[in-house]
């Protein structure tokens, strides 16, 4: 999921393990792999998860600073440039910028989030959101003619506040207007 306003790509990683041995075979099965990433897409953008509890106050300053020199670069790749008409209007979207050199090192974790079985991004300049998938044995699943309820869980990711809470729950799928920072939740 890209952030609306050039920053970050957001994604879904399946790297963390923690096998389960199956009771009655040496099989070893990954129920919760997935963790959420994000990268920052140019060397200017500050990491929003890096503390700065216990930096002198003209560090903390100067990273505000920098905040504002990136959401002014960011208007290169996240607002439309003077004469062009907005994403909203059908104009086409403005280009992203992105810094190629040492994008490998720039993904870091989001702090606070649990491994689970996650699925469909999707971000507003402020939250990300993503489904959680509840784990189901066979016998849980509905008949081969039967539609399951909707079960997942819509979670939402304050990234200023690095903060997790579940937005909806009994979710089929959702969808978010990046624009005017509304979702649609279909249960």
């Amino acid at each position: 999921a890209w952030d609306p306003e050039g920053r970050y790509l957001y994604f879904l990683s399946s790297r963390s393990t923690n096998p389960v041995l199956a009771g009655n075979e040496a099989n070893a099965i990954e129920i919760k792999s997935d963790v959420p990433f994000m990268v920052l897409l140019r060397k200017d953008v500050p990491n929003p998860f890096a503390g700065t509890e216990g930096l002198p106050e003209a560090k903390k300053e100067g990273e505000a600073a920098k905040g504002d020199g990136a959401k002014s670069a960011a208007g290169k790749g996240g607002k439309a440039a003077k004469g062009e008409k907005s994403g909203e209007g059908g104009g086409a979207p403005s280009p992203v910028d992105i810094d190629f050199d040492g994008l490998a090192g720039r993904y870091v974790q989001f702090p606070g989030v649990e491994r689970g079985r996650y699925a469909g991004m999707a971000a507003t300049s402020k939250f990300v959101y993503f489904l959680s998938n509840p784990i189901k044995g066979m016998d849980e699943q509905p008949g081969i003619f039967q539609e399951a309820p909707p079960d997942a869980t819509l979670y939402s990711y304050e990234i200023e506040k690095k903060r997790l809470k579940p937005f909806s729950e009994g979710v089929s799928g959702y969808a978010v207007a990046t624009k005017g920072g509304k979702i649609a939740v279909m249960k």
